[in-house]
């Protein structure tokens, strides 16, 4: 078996003798599986063999060697046949290979089955397939097993399976080695050659200074501030090698599982096992596939610290908010309850004068109809002016209240400029967002602070701001940058997650369309 074989693992052991075994069939279905064949035979024991494999193919679409029989049911056969089962004991092969050769033909017949060894290249046809996308060996494995079934074709045991699945990626990864032979220039196998050997720190390789590759297995996730400036670092490493090679990868004929599955090994693989790849181009595929898988996983890890960080800003900034707009700024809502008091009360006074009014009214040089009629006109209109009165207090006191805590948040919001950029400005200068697949009212002012650095142009694009939010930027005459970067950085958050911003090398966050299957594979699969 070759390295690629070991490296390249279907099923654990346990699975592969569950695997290559009959299922147990319990006694309530052994009638249906097991029966009597009026079929004739040279011998009572090939009639055995016959019965047995037969109710393990109806039960399973496969057969088996006859040392793997349930004793259970060769008994329940032997009892059903009537047949003495010492004579089993007697005879170590009791049932030959040519003989069950013989009767998996004539059950394959009976149950409309095609022999695996005649469609072996239909088989490996679609395993070449399969391989191609690179789905977890595990499930390529199984999901062959199920085209097997859906085909109705023999299924083989484990090992006959694994060879051509293996047989069918070595062939597919002799190809890929090939052209990454052709696609990279001998600068470039110089480069990775040179990488692949070198020191993480100063001086020579040690235990304390390893090789460089090493370090960059494990992206740190921790996310203080110190721990981002570290993990910018290392993206950078990687970011210039990748843009080294990407054009490379590009012209790549491999899929993106595939590329996890290498990478994933280089990352498990210990430094001596990576060495021992003797095949220099095909060191090179690993180690461009490592690249590639370490440019998306970190660029994730990057933007799951990012929008993190700016809910748990907000989250801090309006709890702020509430507690001084309790604590140390009630004075204007204060003031005009005491306003609305005041009003009231004239209000009150103004009543009592119309008390006198009614006594008037309530004289004898009226009609009584006269007399209500007009009392009732006087006393709801005085009603209704001092609802309307209220209204208008409480809407003033709201108004000034909401004012009041815009004007306490967008200072929050701008006092925490600094601290936030502190954490944010080297993650959002280090992703890498998909133009094409993103909105441009919000692309095109990141772009524009990815290009300066982090620095606000003189006449930044304010087309993602609200009227309101623009307000409390542009007030007193002059733009605050500070605000600006703290509100750049909130939109990018919520754009990230609701889809209008992607990033073109991700796992998570790229747009939904990039996820979807090729229009032409569709037609074609």
């Amino acid at each position: 078996m070759t390295k690629t074989t070991s490296r390249y693992r279907f099923i654990s052991n346990a699975e592969i003798r569950i695997f290559d075994s009959p299922s147990t069939i319990d006694v309530d279905h052994r009638t249906y599986f097991f029966e009597n064949s009026k079929k004739q035979f040279k011998s009572e024991l090939n009639k055995l063999g016959y019965v047995l494999q037969r109710g393990y193919f109806l039960s399973q679409n496969k057969f088996f060697n006859p040392k793997k029989f349930i004793k259970s049911d060769v008994k329940y056969c032997c009892d059903l046949l009537k047949i003495d089962i010492t004579k089993i004991n007697k005879h170590i092969n009791w049932y030959t290979e040519s003989v069950s050769r013989l009767h998996k033909k004539e059950i394959l017949e009976e149950f409309g089955y095609h022999s695996f060894e005649i469609f072996y290249a239909v088989v490996y046809d679609q395993s070449s397939q399969l391989v191609k996308k690179a789905i977890r060996p595990k499930i390529i494995f199984f999901t062959l097993v199920d085209f097997l079934i859906e085909n109705k074709i023999e299924i083989p045991s484990y090992s006959r399976l694994s060879t051509l699945v293996m047989s069918s990626f070595n062939e597919y990864e002799k190809s890929i080695i090939n052209q990454v032979n052709i696609l990279l220039t001998q600068d470039q196998k110089l480069l990775l050659d040179e990488f692949l050997q070198m020191a993480a720190g100063e001086g020579e390789l040690s235990p304390q200074n390893p090789y460089l590759i090493t370090t960059l297995k494990a992206p740190n996730q921790n996310t203080s501030a110190s721990k981002n400036k570290e993990s910018v670092y290392q993206f950078k490493i990687i970011s210039s090698l990748f843009h080294e090679f990407e054009s490379v990868l590009q012209d790549l004929t491999i899929s993106e599982a595939l590329v996890n599955y290498y990478a994933g090994w280089v990352i498990i693989a210990e430094q001596p096992q990576f060495n021992a790849i003797k095949n220099p181009e095909k060191r090179y595929l690993y180690v461009l596939a490592f690249l590639t898988y370490q440019y998306r996983i970190r660029q994730d890890l990057f933007i799951d610290t990012f929008l993190k960080s700016v809910q748990t800003f907000l989250n801090q900034t309006e709890n702020k908010v509430k507690d001084d707009f309790i604590n140390k700024r009630g004075t204007p809502a204060k003031h005009v309850n005491e306003a609305k008091g005041r009003i009231i009360n004239n209000l009150d006074k103004h009543e009592s004068k119309l008390d006198k009014v009614r006594k008037i009214l309530n004289s004898d040089k009226f009609s009584s109809e006269e007399k209500i009629r007009a009392s009732l006109e006087i006393i709801n209109s005085n009603a209704s002016l001092r609802d309307q009165i209220i209204k208008e207090f409480d809407s003033l006191e709201e108004s000034i209240s909401d004012k009041l805590k815009d004007e306490m948040y967008f200072e929050k919001l701008g006092s925490g400029s600094l601290k936030l950029s502190r954490k944010l400005k080297d993650i959002l200068l280090s992703v890498n967002f998909n133009e094409k697949a993103s909105e441009p009212i919000i692309y095109n002012p990141i772009f524009d602070y990815q290009r300066t650095n982090g620095n606000i142009i003189s006449d930044p694009k304010t087309d993602f701001i609200s009227s309101n939010q623009l307000k409390f930027i542009k007030r007193v005459g002059q733009f605050d940058k500070k605000l600006y970067k703290v509100l750049l950085y909130i939109e990018c958050a919520n754009n990230i997650k609701s889809g209008a911003l992607n990033l073109k090398h991700s796992n998570n966050y790229r747009s939904i369309n990039d996820y979807m299957i090729d229009e032409n594979e569709w037609q074609l699969n």
